[in-house]
């Protein structure tokens, strides 16, 4: 038998049914591609908790890619306010989006190694 430990840290904003503002912030270097001599380039993108994914989203995702929709019940003692959110990945990160383009949450993860046995 062999077990992994992965690290997992989520950033959000719900505290015991009530919400406060996580202040996060993750700054990203990400390769630009330019229609110039040069050739690609590197731009630094900070994201914190007032930023809209519909700011960021074009730099870290695709147009073809498709979010995971994640959809929460009502649990006996709440209900969930928001509705449905959207969750993209890029590297280690998962941002959980809601449908006015705030991001609830975002986690970060080390992904397991990959080792032969």
């Amino acid at each position: 038998l062999q077990i992994q430990s992965h690290f997992l840290k989520s950033l959000h904003t719900c505290f015991l049914h009530s919400y406060y503002r996580c202040n996060f912030r993750i700054r990203l270097s990400q390769l630009v591609e330019r229609e110039s001599l040069t050739g690609s380039d590197s731009k630094e993108i900070e994201i914190n908790a007032c930023t809209k994914w519909n700011e960021v989203g074009s730099y870290l995702t695709s147009p073809t890619d498709q979010p995971v929709v994640l959809h929460r019940g009502p649990s006996s003692n709440s209900q969930n306010p928001f509705g449905s959110t959207y969750c993209y990945g890029y590297q280690n990160l998962i941002f959980e989006i809601l449908r006015n383009q705030h991001i609830a949450s975002v986690t970060m993860y080390t992904p397991p190694t990959s080792s032969r046995t």
